[in-house]
């Protein structure tokens, strides 16, 4: 994590949502942006990044899942 280059550990979806962070769409963008520029700053002791990837599996296969009792 701290040897890698920070776009290259959250990569691009992670960037995505930093970004609209970054925007205000979720609210304070002061005091959000505080807390993703850790991860932004390899500071990521709670390994968000990691655990996004599998978050966002997740919410594929519950999709995937509804739509196929809703079809």
């Amino acid at each position: 994590m701290r040897n890698s280059d920070p776009y290259e550990y959250y990569g691009g979806a992670l960037k995505k949502v930093f970004d609209a962070i970054s925007d205000g769409m979720f609210g304070n963008r002061d005091e959000l942006t505080m807390l993703i520029d850790t991860i932004r700053n390899r500071n990521d002791y709670y390994l968000v990044c990691h655990d996004f990837y599998s978050y966002i599996k997740a919410q594929e296969e519950v999709r995937n899942k509804y739509n196929t009792k809703m079809n």
